[in-house]
């Protein structure tokens, strides 16, 4: 009797390890239609979502665990992007491809652009969004003024400029100008004039920023890292699925050969795995010490999220940029503390598996133990 509560009670210890090492993986959304492009900003995850028959654009609140409809346009509405209270997006409403936006607040739809070209690949921060630009019939950089209502031109060189991202005043974007390769130029909208961006290895995928550092993919080995204010530019020497990669403050994620989410920590110069299943992934959104992707783990298209660090709850609030704030690098009790917390974070998988190796080898001394119990027992009779 006592060797079966010991194996009960090992069982019950194997399951509870086994619980708490996949404790920090979530659903976002698991509708059997397909979800995909989901950002993240705050406690606010958006997608485009396929449950209608067409793309629309629907959301989630991390704290209240409440999914709602952003736009349910009986046309396609596609990549979205999310700041604060306001989300936008490519929307074919009109025939062609224009820019909407939603305040989250307010609830209320608006307009960014309606023109008969197209646009495309809207990006936002603060009360600014900029976008790809198709109507003097090749790509420029256009942005536009949420709380002026008011749009206007970023760069129209004869050539075509695409792929535009932004924090704070600050627009960085790929340019053909020089080259049919491209180079990365910037612009500020404070000084309302060009950043030159000395960017050395430059290729043709969306680079992402946060601050003043640029990250972007160059090959399936190699991400590039280049910092506007310090023009220094460095590599990360890990394989990608050549997606677009994420960053918050000084953590880097990306797609692992689509199946894995990677992390690296800029300040650190740490890398790391998210403790995710085994599964197909989409490129990742990244706010505070959450990340969100899209997953084929059910046979479709769902958003699951993760938190870095396995803190408890799956959003660890955070301080939101905001434009004109240029990303100040953490102190170093701070990245102390990020560093110790991954370190922490590898370290507890290996305790994990150690304990599940250890408690096997008991489990397997206590069977063997009960065969020699019977063997004795039955010799006993026999004699």
């Amino acid at each position: 009797m006592n060797l079966d509560r010991k194996m009960v009670g090992a069982f019950v210890g194997l399951l509870i390890i086994c619980a708490v090492a996949g404790s920090q993986e979530f659903p976002v959304t698991t509708d059997p239609a397909d979800q995909l492009w989901p950002v993240i900003y705050g406690d606010i995850v958006v997608w485009s979502d396929y449950r209608n028959g067409n793309w629309d654009i629907y959301g989630f609140s991390l704290e209240t665990g409440e999914e709602f409809p952003i736009t349910t346009s009986p046309e396609d509405q596609v990549a979205p992007a999310l700041c604060g209270e306001y989300v936008v997006w490519e929307d074919s409403r009109n025939g062609n491809t224009d820019v909407y936006g939603f305040n989250l607040l307010t609830q209320q739809e608006f307009p960014v652009v309606i023109d008969p070209a197209e646009q495309w690949q809207p990006a936002l921060c603060g009360e600014y969004v900029v976008w790809m630009d198709k109507r003097h019939g090749n790509w420029d950089i256009y942005g536009y003024n949420i709380s002026e209502s008011k749009e206007f031109p970023i760069v129209t060189e004869p050539h075509d400029q695409f792929w535009p991202v932004i924090y704070g005043d600050v627009i960085v974007w790929l340019d053909k100008r020089i080259d049919d390769w491209g180079d990365f130029y910037g612009y500020n909208l404070l000084k309302g004039e060009e950043l030159e961006i000395k960017a050395k290895h430059v290729s043709r995928t969306q680079p992402v920023i946060y601050g003043d550092v640029i990250v972007w993919t160059i090959s399936e080995s190699i991400s590039c890292v280049y910092n506007i204010s310090t023009e220094e530019e460095f590599q990360i020497l890990e394989t990608h699925s050549r997606s677009r990669p994420a960053i918050y403050e000084d953590i880097v994620v990306w797609t692992k050969t689509e199946t894995e989410i990677r992390y690296y920590n800029l300040s650190a110069v740490l890398p790391g795995s998210l403790k995710t299943k085994k599964s197909t992934k989409g490129p990742p959104s990244i706010y505070g010490d959450v990340v969100v992707w899209a997953d084929y783990r059910n046979g479709n298209w769902d958003i699951y999220g993760c938190t870095l660090f396995g803190e408890s709850g799956p959003f660890k609030p955070s301080t939101p940029p905001a434009p004109s704030t240029p990303y100040q690098p953490e102190s170093s009790t701070s990245s102390f503390s990020r560093l110790y917390q991954e370190i922490l974070g590898e370290f507890s998988v290996f305790v994990t598996f150690a304990a599940i190796i250890i408690i096997t080898v008991i489990l397997l001394r206590i069977w063997v133990g009960r065969g020699e119990e019977r063997s004795l027992k039955d010799q006993q009779k026999e004699k």
